[in-house]
């Protein structure tokens, strides 16, 4: 989304710290099959194959790259509700809730600001909903996104 090359020391230095943070509320994990996720602010939706043991909902549908480039500030978890605040990239801050049961539904809400031109601070937010399609289908091996009237993005799960 807003990548830009990290020196490879920084890098494993903010995949270790937010991991480390990440272990104290982990995010919620999808029921393993094919999901279909909807962004309410775009046109662009996309079919996922989830493998629950190697799902990393925030990374596969928020901000890909979010292991390497995020650093959490909060992680709470009240009820079925998980809330994040990280700052991405040393410039971008990302705050998302997400709820549901992740077995049929979810809901991620989310929002980026970030400086933009002439450094005033730029705000974008959506909501995505995902929604349990059943069994992946042959064409969309795990972990693979199938974009609508669009490519198949590969996996990122062989990383994991």
């Amino acid at each position: 989304m807003f990548y830009r090359a990290i020196p490879a020391a920084l890098s494993a230095l903010l995949f270790c710290s937010a991991h480390a943070y990440a272990a104290e509320v982990v995010p919620p994990q999808r029921a393993s099959g094919l999901w279909k996720v909807t962004p309410e602010h775009s046109p662009f939706s996309w079919e996922i194959c989830v493998q629950a043991d190697k799902d990393r909902i925030i990374e596969d549908d928020v901000w890909a790259g979010f292991e390497r480039e995020c650093v959490l500030e909060s992680q709470q978890k009240e009820g079925a509700a998980y809330r994040y605040t990280a700052v991405c990239d040393k410039t971008t801050r990302l705050s998302l809730s997400m709820s549901g049961d992740f077995a049929s539904a979810y809901k991620i809400e989310f929002s980026t600001t970030y400086p933009g031109l002439g450094g005033k601070l730029e705000t974008q937010q959506d909501t995505l909903t995902g929604r349990f399609a059943g069994a992946c289908p042959a064409a969309i091996p795990p972990g693979a996104k199938q974009m609508t009237r669009g490519p198949l993005i590969k996996s990122p799960y062989g990383q994991r």
